[in-house]
């Protein structure tokens, strides 16, 4: 089975290669034809194929290695995606470029030692070096030269936010106590099942940025709290994006001004949820 999907995706890289040039102007939009909900459906439609196809390829004896293995993949799939979207604003060229890299990353992992992590680290530097090379280094330079930043702006603010909590969600799960290395490719089958009903709930959603910058650093907090379960995190982040969208006068300042207060870290510790949530909306 491993080998027809290797395959297959293999067959797929080979024949949209002559349409996918990224050297190639026709490739290239002024503005970007996708809605929002699209853009970041596939976004994190790629990132768990990633997160299935590298728990299925990559088995390493330290767990601890298999992680920053798993997560310097990981930023450098978000790197690949955000760098090409950017300047072509062409989604299914983006799209398919990252469904590269993740193949070309892996395929080089596959071949390293995981005896040493001074040299698991050089090794994993030449691999992202490599998935550049095969990407973003051909993107055409007129193209980058005349790039005009001001198109499309709060779009590509609200995305980068968006990348960001998706990117902390899964970074939680394999860093949460409750994550099993042994079973890693049954545990994100079923954990991911999370992931996916937070973006049904912000893409059914029309979201300001203010207001998914401050979903953003709610995240960023609840994820610094190593204890606390997943069930829980995800029902708390739930309920936070359902008020914080439902709420009909919503002070951003004020909610970014309560996140920081440290009472927050005292409701967390203390699983205090109902609490903090109050505090959070006061």
């Amino acid at each position: 089975m491993k080998d027809n999907n290797n395959n297959n995706l293999k067959s797929n890289i080979i024949i949209k290669n002559t349409s996918c040039l990224l050297n190639n102007p026709i490739n290239y939009k002024d503005n970007i034809e996708n809605s929002l909900e699209d853009i970041l459906n596939h976004f994190i439609e790629t990132i768990i194929e990633y997160i299935r196809f590298i728990s299925d390829k990559i088995t390493m004896k330290n767990e601890i290695y298999y992680k920053f293995i798993f997560e310097r993949g990981l930023e450098t799939l978000i790197n690949v995606f955000s760098i090409i979207f950017c300047y072509t604003k062409n989604l299914e060229l983006t799209i398919y470029y990252m469904k590269k890299s993740y193949y070309f990353y892996v395929e080089f992992i596959e071949q390293i030692s995981d005896n040493n992590i001074t040299f698991l680290q050089l090794s994993s530097r030449d691999a992202i070096m490599f998935v550049y090379k095969k990407t973003i280094f051909e993107l055409n330079n007129e193209y980058i030269k005349n790039l005009n930043s001001v198109n499309d702006k709060n779009m590509f603010e609200i995305i980068d936010s968006s990348k960001s909590i998706y990117k902390q969600m899964v970074l939680f799960l394999i860093n949460n106590k409750d994550y099993n290395y042994d079973k890693k490719i049954d545990f994100f089958n079923d954990k991911c099942n999370y992931i996916i009903n937070i973006k049904k709930l912000l893409n059914k959603n029309k979201i300001k940025k203010k207001t998914m910058d401050v979903i953003n650093k709610f995240v960023s907090i609840i994820t610094c709290d190593k204890n606390i379960r997943i069930l829980d995190f995800f029902k708390l982040l739930e309920e936070f994006i359902k008020k914080i969208i439902y709420k009909k006068k919503m002070n951003e300042i004020k909610i970014q001004n309560n996140l920081n207060n440290l009472k927050i870290n005292e409701f967390l510790c203390n699983n205090e949820f109902d609490k903090l949530m109050e505090w959070v909306f006061l």
